[in-house]
Parts: C-alpha cells; structure tokens; sequence
C-alpha cells in the first residue's frame, strides 16, 4: 500500500514539476504582464494537486484487475473475437516512468522462522514516508514554539486609538472574526499568526498614524486572503515532496507572489504619493527584521532583492491585465499532463505485465474523464466569481451609514404634537435626541427614559436597539423612526411604545446641503463630496462632479452613459407587486438584490417603502464595473429619502 502511494506521489511530482519549471522561466514575463494574484493561484493550484495522493497509477490497477477478471471468465473463442477487437481500436498512450530492475527485486533478509521479502522500492517509500513525516512535525514544532514565544512575552494591546482603527479596517474589508492584537520583544516585524483564532503580533516599535495604518491594512488584507491556511497549503505541499527541489522553489516563489497580491490590495485606489508613503512603512519595517520567522505566519522579508522587487512593484504605473485566462490554461496543462505521465512496476513473474497497451489506454481515459470534470468545476468558479453580481455581499455594510445622512443632528421634542403626558407630569427632564451621520444614537426624556444605540435600516425602516442609561429602566427597547421632510419642514417620528413622538430639529440646526460620501471599492475607502438633490418627493445625495441630469427623474455618468439611474414613483403599488413584475419580466432577486444581466451590462432595482409610498431606483452598468460604478450607485441610493 506505502509503495502503491509512492508511486503516486512521484507521478504527481513529475507533472507538476514540469509547469512549475516552466513557470519559474517565465516569471519576469509574467509579472510585468499580469496582476500577482493570477501567478498566486496559479501555485495554489499546483499545491492542492501536490497533496493530492491519487494518480492514474491507482486507477491503472484497478482496471487492469478487472480485465484479468473479464479474461479469466471468458471462453477461449470469445477472447480471440476480443483480441481483434481490441487490435482494432486506437488507445490513449500514456508516458511510462519505467522503475528500475533493481528496485523491484527482493532483498531476502533471515530471521529464525522465515524469509522477509523487502525490494529497494519498499524501502525508498519508507524513506519518503518518514522524510515527510519529519519535515510536517518539524514545521509544526518550530511554529508552535515560536507562538508560545510571542504570546507568552507580550502584552495585550489596549490603546483605544489602536484598537478603533483596527475596528474601522475590518469593517472596511469585511472581517467578521476576532483579532486579539499583542505587542511582544520576540517579533521581528508585525505579522498575523493562527488560523481559527487570529492574532496580530506587533514589535514593540513606535510607529507613526500613517505607518500604523499601512501596518494594520497589510496584516488584515493577509487575513482576509486566507494566506495563513495557504502556507500551511505549501507547507504540506513541501513535506509531501520534500525529495523534490521544484516544489521548494515553488512555494518560495509563491510567498513572494502572495505578498505582491497583498500589496495591489493595500494600494488599489491609492495615489502614488501614497503609494510612496507605503514603500517607506516597508522600509522602516525591513531594518527591524532578523532571523525568528516561521512560516505558518504572515512575516516576511526574503532579503534586499525581493524587497526592492516588492518596491518596483508597488511604484509601476503600469497596468495589469487579467490574467484568467493564464488560470484555466494552467489548469488544463497540469491536468493534461497528469494524464500522460505514470509509473510502472515490473512485475518478477512472467506474464503479469502491469503496463499492457490495452490498460494503459484505460488508464488514461478514466484520468482524462476525471481531469475534466475538475478543469469545468475550476472553470465555473472562476466564471461565478467574476460575473456574479450577487456575491457583493458587502454593499449594505459598506454604505450602511447613507441613510442617515439626512437625520444627522441634534433634535428636540415637538410638543405641539406629541402628548405630553406621556411621562407623567408632562414636563420633560430633557428632551434632546441626537444622531450622526453613521446612525449612533442617543436620547434623553427623564429619569429611566433614555439611552444609546446604533441605528440599523432594512428596506426603508430605521430602527435602533436602545441601551438604557440607567440600571433601574425595564431593559433594551426597540424603537422605530420614520423620517419626513414635507416642502423643507422636517421632523422624525419615533413609535415609542405605541405612542408617537414627534421630534424637530434644535434651533439654529437644518438639514445639510452637502455631505461627504463614503465608497468602498475592492476594500479602499474612497470619500468623495456630495450635494443634496432634491426632486418632486424625494432628495438623496449625488457625488459631485460625477453625475449629469439627464432629463428630470435620470441621471447619467459624465464618463460614461452606459451608467445611470432614474428615480421612479411606484404609485398605487406594492412592493410584493412590483416583485413579482420584475421577477417575471427576467430580473432575479439574489442576497436582497434585484438585478438580471443582459450581455455586457447589469441591471437592477433599489425598491424604497416608505408608509404608503413606494420608490424605485432603476440602475445600468457595464459588468465590469461591479466594483466600481456598482457600488457607488447602490450608496448613492442608500442615502435616498421620500419627502412627503
């Protein structure tokens, strides 16, 4: 069994071994063409099919059992008919990685009752097996050593400044996990170490506001990569193959290419004067390092010559193209060439040729079919990840503050049309109510009344879990607002228990005509100044400098006209009607978006309810600007508001 699985893993070395050769000649070619991130997955792939311990070789041998089966059942004049039939046919030739004689001939070795048969490929699969064993525990040691060091030398990272900056950076790049941050002597340079439970490891170093940021920025984009569970991807890869030096340089050529693909994420958007900043946070960075790394951790250096490679890099203006297209060939080629190459074993007995012409064609059918299906199910990943619409999944949270735009302020209760004895003795403690543009709230009424939240909106209802101030109140209450803007006269309507409390800007405060917009695009916050549109009914916030108005409810892109959008008034309708119009008229409702694609442009439907109104927004753009123009419209109609 040991030998058999051997055998596999050598036939999988081989193949791989070839493109990761190829790769390795065409990498200066490859980075100045395409985007770090195709070359990245591309050794992913070639990783995961590394640890991968099924070869044609397995499947060869079952075949070839069953055939002498089918032999051994038929008559002698039937398998002269299957002879000729056989002879007839034209089968796959496979490439066949002879082993030497030698390895196969037993070495006798006495003991007191009997003989122990022992070839030289026995014993070369015992070496490979314990080679690999030693070289996983060996990583896992020195990683685990090296993680009790950190955390059992540092001090848990409290600076509130610190700490809402990390806060902010996850909610940027949509990271949901905990991450505990540490400071620790034994750290060469910061770094994210552990998978379920993430830490990040800080030096003790003083580091400026903007270093700080780029710090933070990198460390969780590797976190949001996934690439501590890629090393130990490699990692595995590695001790698997350990006898072979490609896969070595394999993966030492993929941290570099895994760091590149970290550095177009933190400069995606960003000037190059910031770009320049971020060089020089790397640079501070790099003369802390010394010699205590471990792999199964984000820290990195390799030396003077990647490091100015990494510079280059960030520095060049010019574009990248995409590279999936390189993907899907690079799959293919591996999977063709996992096909063609396989070992065999020549049997000591006569006749039992385990690499006849007839198996082998069998052999590299069934890996050809099997090769297939998993290039079509890479292929429609990829293809789902690129076109798909839906899985923007972070648009709510990256805009979740637009709506509140318009309520932000400091309010105070309308007596005139709220009944004031709600609270008693109808006079108030105090009456003030205040909310920021990124819906944190707070109010108070009187003793037990009053309390803080965060304002949460769903399908055009503005709610917020409210925090008591006070031990003695009755707990957590749950209020709805309702803000109305009738010809410039505003005012919130909470539903307090039932009762309707009518709130009204303080005196010297109004709505705000202009306001800064926040857009995340491919985790880089961009803000850009917007300008309050008001039309018949309605008002939101449009970006300035962006946006022509096309005729009265339509606006279009300056850039492009392809990209628009047009204000509807749903009168008389329903939001369930309006649904299933759009449903059956081809659009999908997909994570609470309705959209449809037709040929190179998407198209969707922001529905808004607001009591008896309903509002459509009806939006176009280019596929290819889902993390671009997509975005910025799905914000834009986050800050609509009906103005009754």
């Amino acid at each position: 069994m040991m030998t058999h699985l051997f055998l596999s893993v050598l036939e999988i070395s081989i193949s791989v071994s070839l493109i990761v050769l190829v790769l390795l000649v065409a990498a200066p070619f490859l980075n100045k063409r395409y985007a770090a991130k195709w070359k990245y997955w591309i050794w992913l792939f070639l990783a995961l099919r590394l640890i991968i311990p099924f070869s044609g070789t397995d499947v060869q041998t079952v075949v070839s059992a069953l055939r002498q089966r089918v032999v051994q059942e038929t008559p002698e004049s039937e398998k002269g008919h299957a002879a000729e039939a056989a002879g007839g046919m034209t089968l796959t030739r496979r490439v066949i990685v002879e082993i030497p004689e030698q390895m196969t001939t037993p070495i006798a070795v006495q003991s007191e009752k009997r003989y122990i048969r022992i070839t030289a490929l026995d014993i070369a699969a015992i070496l490979w097996m314990t080679g690999s064993l030693v070289c996983l525990l060996a990583h896992l040691f020195i990683y685990l050593h090296y993680k009790n060091r950190l955390i059992k030398k540092g001090t848990v990272v409290k600076d509130t400044y610190l700490l809402r900056r990390m806060l902010k950076l996850k909610r940027e790049l949509h990271i949901r996990c905990t991450v505990q941050i540490i400071e620790s002597p034994e750290a060469a340079s910061p770094m994210i170490i552990g998978g379920s439970q993430p830490i990040l490891v800080l030096p003790e170093e003083a580091y400026s506001d903007e270093e700080l940021f780029f710090i933070l920025k990198h460390e969780l984009i590797h976190l949001q990569h996934k690439d501590i569970y890629f090393k130990l991807l490699f990692v595995a890869a590695c001790a698997v193959h350990w006898f072979n030096p490609l896969v070595w340089l394999m993966q030492k050529e993929a941290v570099v290419d895994m760091e590149l693909y970290c550095d177009e994420s933190v400069i995606r958007g960003i000037s190059y004067a910031g770009r320049k900043a971020y060089t020089e946070t790397l640079l501070s960075t790099l003369h802390r390092q010394c010699a205590k790394r471990t792999v199964l951790s984000t820290q990195f250096y390799g030396g003077k010559k990647i490091m100015k490679k990494r510079f280059k890099y960030i520095l060049s203006k010019k574009g990248k193209k995409n590279g999936a297209a390189l993907l899907i060939c690079a799959i293919l080629v591996t999977i063709s060439l996992g096909t063609l190459i396989g070992c065999s074993i020549a049997r000591e007995n006569a006749g039992e040729g385990i690499g006849r012409p007839e198996t082998e064609g069998n052999q590299s059918a069934v890996d050809g079919n099997l090769a297939e299906t998993e290039g079509n199910q890479s292929e429609a990943a990829e293809s789902q990840t690129e076109t798909n619409p839906s899985e923007t999944g972070g648009d709510e949270s990256e805009a979740a503050d637009a709506p509140f735009v318009q309520m932000a302020g400091s309010w105070i209760i309308d007596f005139t049309m709220t009944d004031q004895t709600l609270w008693g003795s109808g006079i108030s403690y105090g009456d003030r109510m205040e909310i920021s543009a990124a819906g944190e709230f707070s109010y108070y009424i009187g003793i037990g009344v009053g309390g803080t939240g965060q304002c949460e909106e769903n399908n055009g209802v503005i709610t917020v879990a409210v925090q008591p101030y006070e031990e003695h109140s009755e707990g957590q209450e749950i209020l709805t607002l309702n803000y109305v803007n009738q010809n410039g006269d505003e005012y919130i309507l909470m539903d307090w228990y039932g009762e309707d409390v009518y709130w009204r800007r303080e005196e010297g405060e109004t709505a705000e005509n202009t306001t800064v917009l926040t857009f995340m695009v491919e985790g880089l916050e961009e803000q850009v100044p917007a300008t309050l549109m008001v039309g018949e009914g309605y008002s939101f916030y449009l970006p300035d400098d962006e946006w022509q108005q096309t005729d009265g409810d339509t606006w279009a892109a300056l850039v492009n006209e392809q990209v628009s959008f047009r204000v509807v008034h749903l009168d008389g309708r329903t939001r369930a009607q309006t649904e299933e119009e759009l449903l059956g008229s081809g659009y999908a409702l997909v994570n609470g978006r309705i959209w449809r694609q037709d040929g190179k442009l998407i198209y969707g439907v922001e529905l808004k309810e607001y009591e008896t109104e309903l509002w459509g927004i009806y939006y176009s753009y280019p596929v290819d600007a889902e993390e671009g123009w997509g975005r910025r419209i799905l914000a834009i109609a986050d800050t609509f508001a009906a103005t009754f």
